[in-house]
């Protein structure tokens, strides 16, 4: 199987007459591949939030280090909805999602997927 990255990097510089600029200036980005690094699957399932999208989850976290957790993406989803509703550019909407990588249900074959308020309930009445 194959998998394919992408990087993306903006610079923006602002140019003011005032201020002066190098001609010599330069960004170096160094990319370290860790070709054995992964995480582990056991306890690992994903909880559906905002449609398809599902947050990876460890089930052998303690309670409420998960409760902590799926509050925040919660809230995360939250505002960026709300921030969509009143107009905000979506690209400024989502700069409030969570560093964490989501994933679309379609592409969560053979693991465990559980609805986000679900589990919350559960971890609640724990």
């Amino acid at each position: 199987m194959r998998y394919c990255r992408g990087i993306s990097i903006l610079w923006l510089v602002r140019r003011l007459p005032d201020i002066h600029h190098d001609p010599d200036e330069k960004l170096v980005v160094t990319i370290k591949y860790v070709h054995d690094e992964w995480l582990p699957k056991e306890g690992l399932e994903f909880l559906v939030s905002d449609g398809s999208l599902c947050l990876p989850m460890w089930s052998n976290l303690k309670s409420e280090h998960q409760k902590l957790i799926i509050e925040r993406y919660v809230k995360c989803f939250e505002f960026k909805a709300k921030a969509a509703d009143t107009g905000v550019d979506d690209s400024q909407a989502k700069l409030a999602m969570p560093a964490q990588r989501v994933f679309h249900k379609g592409r969560l074959t053979g693991f465990k997927v559980t609805n986000t308020s679900d589990r919350l309930g559960a971890l609640n009445n724990s």
